[in-house]
C-alpha cells in the first residue's frame, strides 16, 4: 500500500495519504533502529558495525522523505497551475464609478476611504 501512495491525486485525501506515509515510515525506521540496537545489546554486531548501519538507515530515510515531499510539491504545483488557468483574471478597478471602493477581487476595500483619490 505504501508504494501506491504516490499515485493518489492531490486534494483532501493527499494530506491523509501523506500522514499514512509518515506513520508507515516512522514504524519501519523505528523497527530497523530497534533491530540494530538489539543486535548491539546481544553482541551480534560491534559498535564499528552499528554506526555505519545507522548512518545508512538515516540517509535512506532522508532520501525517502525528500522524494515524497518533492513529489507532493510537484503535484500541488500542477494542481495550482491547472486551477489558475481556469480562474478568469480581472485587472484592477479602473475609474471611480461603482468599482472605486472595490479591490481586485471585487470585494469591498476597507482602506478605500484613506487612499489618495488622485492616484
Amino acid at each position: 500500500m505504501i508504494g501506491r501512495m504516490s499515485q493518489i491525486p492531490p486534494g483532501p485525501s493527499a494530506g491523509r495519504a501523506f500522514t499514512r506515509f509518515l506513520i508507515g515510515f516512522a514504524l519501519v525506521e523505528g523497527a530497523l533502529l530497534s533491530a540494530i540496537m538489539l543486535a548491539m545489546v546481544f553482541e551480534i554486531i560491534t559498535v564499528g558495525q552499528m554506526i555505519p548501519m545507522i548512518m545508512v538507515i538515516a540517509l535512506a530515510g532522508c532520501a525517502a522523505l525528500t522524494w515524497r515531499v518533492l513529489t507532493l510539491n510537484k503535484h500541488k504545483q500542477r494542481e495550482t497551475s491547472a486551477y489558475a488557468t481556469q480562474v478568469p483574471q480581472s485587472g484592477p478597478a479602473q475609474g471611480y464609478g461603482d468599482s472605486a471602493g472595490l479591490n481586485d477581487l471585487g470585494q469591498q476595500d476597507p482602506m478605500a476611504k484613506y487612499r489618495d483619490p488622485n492616484r
